[in-house]
């Protein structure tokens, strides 16, 4: 939770159907586990104190007075931890059942969330016993508790204001109107759903894709808990498939089929920086927010960071990447040339990487327009420490690519500069390095206007991320 990481963690069970107490004392132990482990936010699945495929049992007060029983043994289990913990039950209240996820935290329950979207189609029968959730929040009493109960409630941690969070159960997630939707705009960073999501051919894939796609729309944190093995009593098998994601990154996935918990580390305070500079995310204010106090923690955090975060490892997908970056870079080009009615380009080269990209950029740009590749000025200008070496790739790559060729030898009009401004040609300094670049643009620049054509620049993201590209 310092310097904005908070550490997640997405569990199953190993659940038998209709054994709250089991059920419950699995779940502590894997808190336990948890806890070791400095997760500071738990989510288990949809139902996971009493089990998902009860059918009618779900209609029994004892199954349900006991699913209370056993919250309550939980919750006092909590005590004296900063974690917060998502749990799935069935909830009779007044009239109705409700399929809801309990949010406990430190020997107290914040909250409970009812499910929104109640399925009733193909394997899901849930409208048969469960109601929908009512509209506006509402307090009740539990264990000697005011608890608000409702949907549209934000969890909020008062130590570090950009770790808020949100609760959707299940089938809330796939329909258009996902309550996370809401739940975001009202200020979540980071969505919990406590789920029951059963396994068919290819259902994996579409649910990977749906929960990371969700992250990335909502620029937020997604713990995804899926009932497990346990649940597989009828005709339909769950695979307990736990997902974390990030602003549209899986940062963790279960292997699937037994019991697992799974870790992640989310930057929450990148996702409210994100949000600001998105003046399209508008926010909202008709929820009601339940604070919690929680100590800022250190963490080895485990959150990747790819060191070539736009070149994609797996070589095919590179290659697609690379013709994607030529493609996009010859694009805006030729329709820069096409709109100044200019064909023809100076651009210098130096043997290295980016005037050799640029190179190649304006040789394609050039055959789709059918443009002469003669009218590409292609312009070497050796100086100080420039190698035979250097010098000689850049004028075979010219050679190669039938481009005009012409090479400018800045030494002597360096020296020149060197000595009007007093500036010692033996210390290699900023100044030194300067000179020979800036009379570099300039020869680019006259010899652009000699022949009436564009310079290209060249420059890197590395470059662009220390706030200059060479032109400049």
């Amino acid at each position: 939770m310092k310097d904005g990481y908070i550490r997640v963690a997405s569990a199953s069970i190993d659940t038998l159907i209709g054994n709250v107490k089991h059920n419950a004392n699995e779940i502590k132990k894997v808190l336990k586990e948890t806890r070791e482990k400095k997760a500071q936010v738990v989510v288990f699945p949809e139902l996971v104190l009493s089990g998902y495929t009860l059918e009618d049992l779900f209609l029994q007060n004892r199954l349900l007075n006991e699913c209370l029983v056993q919250l309550e043994e939980i919750m006092k289990d909590t005590k004296g931890h900063q974690q917060i913990v998502v749990i799935g039950l069935p909830f009779h209240y007044q009239n109705n059942l409700y399929n809801v996820s309990a949010v406990l935290y430190d020997g107290s329950i914040l909250g409970i969330v009812p499910k929104y979207h109640i399925p009733n189609y193909n394997e899901y029968y849930e409208g048969r016993r469960f109601t929908p959730c009512f509209e506006d929040n509402i307090e009740i009493e539990l264990f000697g508790q005011i608890v608000l109960f409702g949907r549209k409630v934000v969890f909020a941690c008062q130590n570090l204001p950009s770790f808020t969070l949100g609760v959707e159960i299940c089938e809330d997630l796939w329909l258009p109107n996902a309550p996370s939707n809401e739940l975001a705009l009202n200020g979540a960073t980071v969505i919990c759903n406590t789920s029951a999501s059963n396994e068919l051919t290819a259902k994996k894939d579409y649910r990977r894709n749906l929960v990371s796609m969700q992250s990335a729309k909502l620029v937020s944190g997604y713990v995804y808990s899926n009932a497990g093995s346990g649940e597989s009593t009828t005709d339909v098998v769950f695979s307990g498939h736990h997902l974390i994601c990030e602003n549209g990154t899986i940062v963790s996935e279960s292997t699937g089929f037994d019991a697992e918990v799974i870790y992640g580390d989310l930057d929450v305070e990148k996702f409210v920086s994100e949000r600001r500079k998105m003046t399209t995310y508008q926010s909202h204010h008709d929820y009601d927010y339940v604070y919690f106090d929680m100590d800022l923690i250190d963490i080895e955090t485990n959150h990747y960071y790819d060191p070539h975060p736009f070149v994609p490892s797996n070589p095919k997908l590179r290659e697609l990447r690379c013709k994607e970056v030529f493609e996009i870079q010859t694009r805006g080009l030729m329709q820069r040339l096409k709109a100044t009615h200019i064909d023809k380009v100076v651009i210098g080269i130096s043997g290295g990487l980016d005037s050799t990209l640029a190179l190649l950029v304006c040789v394609m740009a050039f055959d789709k327009l059918g443009y002469d590749k003669k009218n590409i000025y292609a312009i070497t200008m050796p100086c100080f420490g420039t190698t035979s070496r250097t010098k000689n790739n850049a004028l075979g790559l010219m050679e190669e690519l039938g481009v005009t060729s012409q090479t400018i030898n800045i030494a002597d009009v360096v020296r020149m500069q060197f000595k009007n401004i007093d500036q010692d040609e033996n210390v290699h300094d900023v100044t030194y390095e300067n000179v020979q670049a800036r009379e570099r643009t300039e020869i680019l620049m006259n010899k652009a206007n000699q022949i009436g054509g564009l310079v290209i620049g060249t420059g890197d993201l590395s470059e662009v991320a220390l706030g200059w590209s060479t032109y400049n």
